[in-house]
């Protein structure tokens, strides 16, 4: 049987923030989540974007908006 497989599509685009700081892109989660929910079920996934590539959005990372099954 083959195996099942899952496209999940991101966004490449990406922008800096007011602060000229930080940049916003992917929130890493809006990805991980359908991840790890399509891994658990015994899917083969893959990511694209419009580039190829994705720039993570830097809050996405923060610990704010992390929970524990979110951390590395």
């Amino acid at each position: 049987m083959p195996a099942r497989k899952a496209l999940i599509s991101i966004t490449s685009a990406s922008a800096t923030l007011f602060d000229d700081k930080e940049t916003t892109g992917l929130f890493i989660v809006e990805a991980l989540h359908p991840y790890k929910a399509l891994t658990a079920a015994g899917f083969e996934v893959d990511l694209a974007s419009e580039s190829g590539s994705y720039t993570p959005d830097w809050l996405s990372q923060q610990p704010d908006f992390l929970n524990g099954e979110d951390g590395p």
